[in-house]
């Protein structure tokens, strides 16, 4: 399997679980709380409103249990930036 190609965007978001997963509390909690906080301060960025931790989590369920969990979590979450 290929590593999943990632826009500057989903490295960006990648790099904010760095911290979280180097703890090793690997409770998704953790992750989804450093998600929620790059995920709105992109939106920001592009001045929209911020996200739900909920709108996180669900990102976070497309990632769950994949090998390249960080990479495909990124890519999730760079979709809530994008998205209106």
């Amino acid at each position: 399997m290929m590593p999943l190609t990632l826009t500057p965007l989903e490295q960006r978001l990648k790099d904010c679980l760095d911290k979280p997963m180097s703890l090793g509390i690997l409770d998704g909690e953790h992750e989804c709380q450093a998600m929620l906080a790059a995920v709105n301060a992109e939106r920001a960025n592009l001045g929209k409103p911020p996200v739900t931790i909920e709108a996180v989590r669900q990102a976070e369920l497309a990632a769950i249990g994949s090998v390249d969990y960080p990479e495909q979590f990124a890519a999730a979450a760079a979709d809530l930036v994008r998205w209106p």
